[in-house]
């Protein structure tokens, strides 16, 4: 199936994007659970 370049480089566009906001979405889950943990660790036992 041959694709027209266009759309080819629409859907290549779209899925960097996506991979872009997942790794943003990342690392800011990450920060929180940091801090979290460190929350955590403060707590007097």
């Amino acid at each position: 199936m041959k694709v027209p370049a266009s759309s080819r480089e629409q859907f290549l566009l779209i899925v960097q994007q996506e991979m872009e906001r997942f790794e943003r979405e990342e690392r800011e889950l990450r920060k929180e659970d940091r801090a979290e943990r460190a929350r955590l660790l403060k707590l007097p036992e």
